[in-house]
Order: C-alpha cells, then structure tokens, then sequence
C-alpha cells in the first residue's frame, strides 16, 4: 500500500478450509483496518468435499462446475463468509474494516429482512449492533457481471445510494454492455454519478475523477 500505492486487496472467502473470521486471519484484517483500505472478497471454487456433497453427481462435469461457481455456488460461498464475519464478531473487534462485495451483493440484499429478523433475534447478547447495522457500515457492493435494475433497485433499498459502486467483471462479461446498462438505468443524476464513481472515490481516496 505504502511502497507501491495499492488501494486495497482482494482476497477469496474460504482459504484452505478455513474462513476470513478464522483467528489466523485477524492480522490481515487488523492491517487493513490499520491502513483505512477495503478488502474485497471475490468468489473461490468449492472445495473438493463440498463440490462432492452439494454440486457432483448430476451426470455431467461441467454443470456441476458451472452450479458450483458462477452459476449459484459462488455467490452463496461469499454470501456466507458475510454472515460469519458480522455473526463471529468481526467488525465488533474492527469496527473501521471496511468490506467489498460484488455481483450486486452475492445475494444478501435479498436475504436482508430474513437475517435480519432471524440473527437479530439470536445475537442481541452476543454483538453489539443489530446485525443489519453492520452492512451500512462495514459493506459495499459493486453492480459487477450483474446488470439489471430490478436488481440494483433492490440493493439500493438495502444499502441506500452511498455504498453501491458501478464494476463490470471483465473479461467475464462485456464493458461495452455495463457501461450502456448503467446509462440507461432510470436514477437522478446525483445518485447515479455516486454509483459511477463518487462512492469509489471516497472508498478508495482517489480522483475525482
């Protein structure tokens, strides 16, 4: 960060079996906290024993691998290393870690009211904010790969205007497409040049651009 002028880093969820709230993670967290830069978390294909137990079997290799990674797993692997940072007291212990996630969430802002009903109750002792809270102030969400407006109108609903941030996904999916889509989607200019750039600006102390 220092040396080579870096904004950030990436990492996957589940590293060797283990996840981001696993205890051998905490001096990286604590690092990026320390140096006020995101993480973001990308997808990372299943392990060999949960790919036997949730995605093989289905006669044919290559929808197993595709339902493991950006056909469903991918999203719901991220999805739950979320949940068990906030569940696992994370960002009680690093309350400035500030954390990335793309395609429009990886799911959670549809599960939003669920868990937030369902962990609310069960950690009310146990956290020290209602487990909601946690996503307006240690999460972001890209557009990244997912380009529909009913999908960011609802992630809009969940996170409010200023920490949603426009990215593509390429060379998985075509710049040319996100770039339209984001033209044409229905918002006040004030609102989508937040989404544009502004909201990464502020995140990652560059521009304005």
């Amino acid at each position: 960060m220092r040396e080579l002028g870096f904004l950030g880093c990436m990492t996957y969820g589940a590293i060797h079996g283990k996840s981001l709230d696993h205890a051998d993670f905490a001096p990286v967290l604590a690092r990026a906290e320390a140096l006020d830069v995101p993480i973001y978390i990308h997808p990372n294909w299943a392990s060999p024993r949960v790919m036997d137990i949730y995605y093989d079997g289905l006669g044919n290799e290559w929808v197993s691998r595709v339902l493991s990674g950006a056909g469903h797993g991918w999203h719901q692997e991220v999805a739950l290393q979320c949940l068990r940072m906030i569940t696992s007291g994370v960002f009680d212990r690093f309350p400035k870690l500030q954390i990335i996630v793309g395609h429009m969430g990886e799911g959670l802002p549809f599960f939003y009211w669920r868990f937030g009903d369902d962990l609310a109750r069960i950690t009310s002792d146990t956290l020290q904010k209602p487990v909601q809270q946690y996503f307006h102030d240690n999460f972001w969400i890209t557009t990244s790969a997912f380009f529909r407006d009913e999908l960011l109108r609802l992630v809009l609903s969940v996170m409010g205007e200023d920490r949603v941030m426009f990215a593509l996904d390429y060379p998985f999916v075509s710049n040319k497409v996100g770039a339209d889509w984001l033209r044409a989607v229905d918002l006040p200019r004030p609102v989508k040049e937040k989404i544009a750039h502004k909201n990464a600006e502020k995140l990652l102390k560059v521009g304005p651009f």
